[in-house]
């Protein structure tokens, strides 16, 4: 449980590296996001399948 814990500040930590307010900090969960998945993807929602 600790690592997974460490894992997710890890995450954390690069997508908010140098942001100043919550707004920089939506900026870089936006972009860490974006780089990070690949879009599109396949999505379920209520076992119907989107894209």
């Amino acid at each position: 449980m600790k690592s997974v814990k460490r894992e997710l500040e890890r995450i954390a930590e690069e997508a908010t590296t140098d942001c100043y307010n919550e707004y920089e900090q939506i900026g870089g969960w936006c972009a860490y996001l974006q780089s990070e998945i690949n879009l599109p993807c396949k999505c379920f929602v209520d076992k119907k399948k989107l894209y």
